[in-house]
């Protein structure tokens, strides 16, 4: 009681509060190399992106979205890739400050190759300069040809996240292998590839 009769009040300290050990959600920005293996394929994917949520203490729910720029494939192709898959995580001692993790996702990888005509895409600028205007994105698809596939895929990996914060890790190392079935394209085998990764895991619940 205080001095005025009154129950003593409790004071909120936010300082006191529990949070879990194990970030029930953590977001992932990272880097990811991606090189394919089959006939023809030339040069390296770059890109990134992942998320997970924790459905028990050592396993998680990972989604991972992922688009890439295809390297080395000259002055007119281009190419890309995205990769959606979602699958288990397990992931060993999730509240130390070293955590190791093996994971299994499934889903499909989307391909895509452009092809600019540059003999075309010239007579095409011959044609509009007399009449003072230049070619915009709705002329585009007059001198580029574009091809795409999607293929069922699924990946297997593993990895180390090191903790920096209760609210920040930093993945070190990332090694995945990637298999979709038949997909080729324009006479390049994509089915398989590895994918290294490294970056920063924003770990949220745990602060």
């Amino acid at each position: 009681m205080d001095d005025c009769g009154r129950p003593d009040r409790q004071v909120f300290d936010p300082a006191s509060r529990a949070y879990p050990a194990a970030a029930p959600f953590e977001f992932t920005i990272s880097t990811k190399v991606q090189q394919h293996t089959g006939a023809a394929s030339r040069g390296a994917c770059i890109g990134g992106g992942a998320a997970a949520f924790r459905i028990a203490e050592n396993w998680q729910i990972l989604g991972d979205v992922s688009g890439c720029k295809m390297t080395d494939f000259g002055a007119n192709l281009s190419g890309d890739s995205l990769t959606y898959l979602i699958g288990p995580r397990w992931t060993a001692n999730p509240a130390e400050r070293w955590t190791p993790y093996a994971q299994v996702l499934f889903g499909g990888m989307t391909l895509t190759h452009e092809e600019i005509d540059p003999a075309k895409r010239a007579q095409l600028e011959a044609i509009a300069a007399p009449e003072g205007s230049k070619l915009g994105f709705a002329d585009h698809g007059r001198y580029s040809r574009h091809s795409e596939i999607t293929r069922f895929g699924a990946s297997a990996a593993a990895g180390v996240d090191v903790k920096l914060t209760d609210a920040i890790a930093m993945r070190v190392a990332d090694l995945e292998y990637l298999h979709s079935w038949n997909s080729s394209l324009n006479g390049i085998d994509y089915s398989n590839s590895l994918r290294f990764s490294a970056g920063l895991v924003l770990r949220f619940g745990t602060w």
